[in-house]
């Protein structure tokens, strides 16, 4: 029973996702959240978004698949949960200038797998260096935090996802860095 439920709830969870049109009024931060990394590289490929990798982090390829790449610091000892980071694209319904109704849409998602885990959530909008919104949505699940951050595109979107197993904000610093340096 408890796996069907879990299961009902997902599969309510993501049908949510694709049928739910809020309304509100989004305050875009465009300040300067600059950080100590250094850039060292540019992920780019015909066709392709790109952004830059902070120095210290690597492919994991061992995690990635062909649509969703993921990154461990350089010198990362498997065995243990990594602080992490993940970039993927996707596609959806909404213009970018509907960008509101595209966060509504993830709000309402990520609120109810909060609700399940006992989670707090905090949310906010920001732009990304070349002018995109993107949305700052993080999960304290206790044991970790996930930082995701949805740079919103027309009818598509980046997702940026981090992981922190340590209790610091390393992954979710360079995923910022990832965030703001985008560019469709």
């Amino acid at each position: 029973m408890g796996f069907k439920r879990v299961i009902g709830s997902t599969f309510i969870a993501l049908l949510l996702v694709g049928l739910f049109v809020g309304c509100g009024k989004a305050d875009i931060d465009s300040s300067d959240h600059s950080s100590n990394w250094q850039i060292s590289s540019q992920y780019s490929q015909t066709g392709e978004p790109t952004f830059d990798v902070p120095d210290g982090w690597k492919i994991a390829e061992d995690m990635s698949t062909e649509r969703k790449t993921f990154y461990v610091q350089e010198g990362f000892a498997s065995g243990r949960q990594p602080d992490s980071f993940s970039v993927e694209y996707g596609t959806n319904r909404y213009d970018a200038a509907d960008h509101e109704a595209f966060r509504d849409a993830i709000m309402q998602q990520l609120g109810l797998q909060a609700a399940q885990r006992d989670a707090t959530l905090e949310s906010s909008a920001h732009s990304t260096d070349n002018g995109d919104v993107y949305y700052k949505f993080t999960l304290d699940y206790g044991e970790g935090i996930a930082t995701q951050f949805y740079i919103v595109g027309e009818e598509k979107y980046c997702l940026v996802y981090a992981t922190d197993f340590s209790g610091e904000s390393i992954a979710a610093d360079a995923a910022l860095a990832v965030t703001k340096s985008f560019r469709w």
